[in-house]
């Protein structure tokens, strides 16, 4: 039953997430669902609104390029030219699209849109901020390195940061063999001001869980609002502060905006990144 009186943004952003939850398919569960690989394949593409959604490609391959890069992947949302800005995750170069290429055919093409496999051609533009740091200015953009691309994303620029984020949380049994469980599971309380890493592939963010909204057991389906911690067995919908606004990736299928959360190098559990949190106060 949902309450009549005034939402804030809160309670909209998890009523809808709660929605979603006790409504889901088994399938699209981002705890236990398919591969990185199959969610793409199976990626329904979203209606082609002309590019308004933010641009996401998922990067499957790249390789040096002169003093640039060729990218493939597929895109998940939005749309990719000739002159696209870009931001290569994680790390954050800005990168320019020279050219769209079929990766089978190599043949050149205008745009791609959600659901193509892509092949880009790309170069890095200048880093303001690194060329006034750096003694030799006139070098222009650094070649792009092409290491370590591993679960790796092209961003449309106009990613929308935020430092406070809606997440789903699914704490990990902790079996570990050479301590008790009971010692295990009371020395981390997972709760409010808890603080940790969020990993995403290889990019790791700091954050604290600033509030507890709801829980889902599941097991039996029933929800509880405002627990005091998040405990294994159940999907624990939290708002967690980042050290600084930054954007995330918020897909509502599979296995796409997942996070691993981490605490002094032992995972804790894993998340899943559900919309940007306004900032109460």
């Amino acid at each position: 039953g949902m309450s009549t009186s005034k939402p804030s943004v809160d309670t909209v952003l998890s009523g809808q997430v709660l929605v979603r939850l006790s409504q889901r398919d088994p399938m699209l569960d981002w705890y236990d669902g398919d591969p990185l690989l199959k969610v793409l394949e199976n990626q329904e593409s979203p209606p082609r609104t002309g590019g308004q959604s933010p641009l996401r490609v998922l990067m499957l391959g790249s390789r040096q390029e002169g003093a640039g890069a060729s990218l493939i992947g597929r895109v998940v949302q939005g749309s990719a030219q000739r002159g696209t800005e870009c931001l290569l995750r994680p790390g954050w170069r800005r990168l320019l699209v020279q050219r769209v290429r079929d990766p089978q055919s190599s043949s050149e093409g205008s745009i791609a849109n959600p659901g193509d496999y892509v092949d880009l051609s790309v170069m890095p533009m200048p880093d303001y901020a690194a060329v006034n740091r750096s003694a030799d200015a006139s070098a222009g953009p650094q070649p792009l390195p092409i290491s370590g691309l591993k679960s790796a994303a092209l961003w449309g620029t106009s990613a929308g940061e935020s430092q406070q984020w809606l997440v789903e949380l699914r704490i990990l049994e902790l079996e570990e063999s050479d301590q008790p469980k009971v010692v295990a599971s009371s020395t981390v309380t997972v709760g409010r001001g808890f603080y940790g890493m969020l990993y995403f592939g290889a990019e790791a963010v700091g954050a604290e869980i600033i509030e507890l909204i709801e829980a889902l057991d599941l097991l039996t389906e029933v929800r509880s609002g405002l627990p005091t911690e998040a405990l294994p067995g159940t999907l624990t919908q939290c708002i967690v502060k980042l050290r600084r606004p930054t954007a995330l990736d918020t897909f509502s299928g599979g296995q796409l905006g997942r996070f691993v959360l981490r605490r002094a190098g032992h995972t804790v559990g894993v998340g899943k990144v559900v919309a940007a949190a306004v900032a109460s106060g």
